[in-house]
């Protein structure tokens, strides 16, 4: 279900998304976000990605999880907090201006 509700967030991503990623725990979901720039758009599509996953779960779950949001710039790899959390969207490599 959380793949879902991701997929169905996915026209809200930019272009500096590099990945997202979700952790799951107990009465908590944190959705880990590794972008390549921070800014004011992003951070606000960000948000309501995690309003509609929090929103989604309200339908399904009871209690519903309370769905947190973290956000490191960089590119995903391993030393990322979030690289080793189940995947809902990374950015194919091309995408990257280097």
């Amino acid at each position: 279900m959380l793949y879902l509700a991701g997929q169905a967030s996915v026209c809200l991503i930019r272009q500096n998304v590099d990945a997202l990623n979700v952790e799951i725990g107990y009465n908590r979901i944190i959705l880990h976000a590794c972008v390549l720039e921070q800014n004011a758009e992003t951070d606000a599509d960000l948000e309501q990605i995690r309003d509609e996953l929090e929103e989604s779960l309200e339908l399904f779950v009871t209690p519903a999880p309370r769905v947190l949001l973290t956000v490191a710039t960089g590119i995903n790899g391993p030393e990322w907090d979030g690289f080793h959390n189940m995947s809902i969207y990374k950015a194919h490599w091309s995408t990257r201006e280097d």
